[in-house]
């Protein structure tokens, strides 16, 4: 994989459920903070 901005490129644990639960968790933190600032209503009006 290219990845000119780290010089390590991307890196997954072995563990495929860490992944998983970590990707999880920085999306529910992603849904509360839209919730808290007004942009998922705004959104899910605009989806209608």
């Amino acid at each position: 994989m290219y990845a000119a901005h780290i010089r390590s490129g991307f890196t997954v644990p072995a563990v495929k459920a860490i992944q998983q639960f970590g990707n999880g968790m920085l999306a529910k933190q992603g849904l509360r903070r839209a919730r808290r600032s007004g942009l998922l209503a705004g959104l899910t009006r605009l989806a209608r």
